[in-house]
């Protein structure tokens, strides 16, 4: 795969501890601890390169910020080179298999420690390498056992070969960004327009605001800071307040410490642009905004639902939509479970065809089904809103999902569909009363 990046000794010593953390841990390294060992102007200058290496992830459960590897961040690691014969040696069995057997949807931790005789410590690996790279398709789960789906594009793997597949694959999925083809097409009928206000001190917390937005497709203008500020720079951030949909101020003692951002935030209020004020420590909403509520960025950690619920409530009818989509390739459960929080309350509001998304992808999407809150709450009461709108066969596999946490297969005979449906009873007998319609 062809980069055109050359890392120079210090960026690959990063890189090179950024993987080894998380091969020997299944955890990436928090950003505080990399930028305090290796400085925070070096990992600025790294997180910029394209196509990107790394990014800034949420660990929710630890809540604080991670420094993540991108694929193309592992690929340039020199401790990575023995991995990712592995993967190759994993897609070489994809091709054989597919040779076989053309309709071929899944392969399991067992067929792949077999086929290729590795351990389990390789074979976690490997998952982590599929995932990262997106070699995967339809679905995936991860947990003592581990299974993926085929990639759906497993006859070009076939035709060109590993390698250029690898990199045919990865321009695909630069940026980590699944669904980027899709927000960047709905940008150009309707852009949501968030200005961000910080301070040049709080630039980094700001960047990441950025990207969050950006994966839902929303643009976010970071308004600079700097001593001297040109007169063609005041017109450009005069410009973008003024088609400014949303105001974003990073509250701190930089934010009011600075001589631009009061201005601008003074400026958003007089336009009456909706504002989501976030608080980097004890600084909270003065002056024209105090009667905003601050949202607590603790730890590092941005409250995204906070972040995003307001702006959808502005624009529910393209970003419900985007966010819906985004339930495709959702990879972890805390992600799940932010997505589907904030298409909760919109459940009325639902078309056939997102409901039909929302099922498909709940069934084929173990990190949405098996999510404690989704499993809980969230598609509970997406089942009793639209349950008659979902067909047999998908309600069943996913009410088994739901309440056994393993996949339905056509080996389950426990669940049984009635051969008509009866407007007197339930499609189907459910244990729990939220199932039924």
């Amino acid at each position: 795969m062809n980069l055109n990046i050359e890392l120079n000794k210090d960026e690959v010593t990063v890189i090179n501890e950024l993987y080894s953390h998380f091969r020997q841990t299944e955890q990436w390294s928090g950003v505080r601890t990399i930028n305090h060992k290796f400085g925070k102007s070096l990992l600025e200058k790294i997180l910029l390169y394209q196509p990107p290496l790394i990014q800034i992830e949420e660990n929710y459960a630890e809540r604080k910020a991670v420094y993540k590897l991108l694929f193309e961040g592992i690929y340039l690691s020199p401790l990575a080179k023995d991995d990712l014969n592995l993967l190759r040696r994993y897609l070489q069995l994809l091709i054989e298999e597919f040779h076989k057997n053309p309709e071929i949807l899944e392969f399991s931790n067992m067929t792949v420690e077999a086929a290729l005789k590795i351990n389990t410590e390789e074979s976690r690996l490997l998952y982590h390498l599929i995932d990262i790279g997106y070699f995967w398709g339809g679905s995936k789960s991860y947990g003592p056992y581990w299974q993926v789906g085929v990639p759906e594009d497993i006859e070009d793997l076939a035709e060109i070969g590993i390698e250029r597949y690898i990199e045919k694959r990865r321009k695909r999925f630069w940026g980590n960004k699944i669904n980027k083809e899709l927000n960047e097409n709905k940008n150009d009928q309707m852009p949501i327009n968030v200005f961000i206000s910080y301070s040049v001190k709080d630039k980094q917390i700001a960047g990441r605001i950025k990207y969050i937005l950006s994966d839902y497709g929303i643009n976010g203008f970071l308004a600079h800071e700097d001593i001297r500020v040109s007169e063609e720079w005041k017109k450009e951030i005069l410009a973008n307040l003024e088609k400014a949909d949303i105001f974003v101020p990073i509250l701190s003692k930089n934010f009011k410490e600075s001589e631009w951002t009061s201005q601008e935030a003074g400026i958003a209020f007089y336009r009456k642009v909706p504002m989501i004020p976030l608080c980097l420590d004890e600084t909270i909403p003065y002056g024209f905004i105090e009667h905003y509520q601050g949202k607590k960025i603790v730890n590092g950690t941005i409250p995204l639902v906070d972040l995003i619920r307001p702006i959808l409530s502005k624009f529910s009818d393209i970003l419900l939509l985007r966010i819906i989509d985004m339930l495709r390739g959702v990879n972890n459960f805390r992600s799940a479970e932010d997505l589907m929080e904030l298409i909760v309350p919109y459940l009325d509001k639902l078309d056939d065809e997102s409901i039909e998304k929302i099922t498909n992808y709940s069934i084929k999407n173990s990190q949405i089904w098996a999510a404690k809150e989704c499993r809980e709450q969230y598609l509970p009461k997406f089942l009793k809103v639209h349950g008659d709108k979902i067909s047999v066969d998908e309600l069943t596999i996913l009410k088994y999902q739901i309440e056994r946490q393993e996949w339905y297969t056509l080996s389950n005979k426990e669940i049984s569909k009635p051969e008509k449906k009866s407007p007197e009873e339930p499609w189907i007998k459910f244990d729990k009363p939220w199932l039924k319609r």
